[in-house]
């Protein structure tokens, strides 16, 4: 770690990963159906764009955002996944007229070797079609 003359703290790698979903195709939900994220920023060695292998035991901040593809009645549901079991999860009701947006994010204590994945558990997702504004996108860092 190295501190620049402004008093910045430059660490030389940080666990941290954004993936995002930017193809144009609906992603439709499956309770056991990990998300492969097609675009992935800020990666670190551990994320493969589907799962997020804990390499560093500690107080996470996890993150998944979506919006409905279809604007009918059925509820959307995204979650986050540690090692297969749901730890945290968003909803919404389908309204007909709108395509609501769900978010879940949680700040949770991972040992080495936990395994994070993303699911849309009922619903459908838009996947995006663009790079800056997807439509499913999740991310992860340590915290300390």
């Amino acid at each position: 770690l190295t501190i620049d003359s402004a008093g910045r703290v430059l660490l030389p790698q940080r666990v941290a990963f954004v993936g995002k979903k930017t193809d144009t195709s609906q992603y439709n939900g499956n309770a056991s159906t990990n998300v492969t994220f097609n675009l992935t920023e800020l990666a670190h060695a551990s994320w493969n764009g589907t799962t997020f292998t804990v390499p560093v035991a500690g107080l996470y901040r996890l993150f998944i955002n979506g919006h409905r593809q279809s604007t009918d009645t059925v509820p959307m549901e995204v979650g986050i996944f540690k090692n297969g079991t749901m730890i945290e999860s968003g909803y919404t009701l389908g309204v007909a007229s709108t395509r609501p947006r769900a978010t879940a994010e949680t700040l949770v204590v991972l040992a080495v070797n936990d395994a994070i994945t993303f699911r849309v558990p009922q619903g459908n997702v838009f996947a995006g079609g663009d790079a800056t504004s997807s439509g499913l996108m999740c991310s992860g860092y340590l915290i300390g």
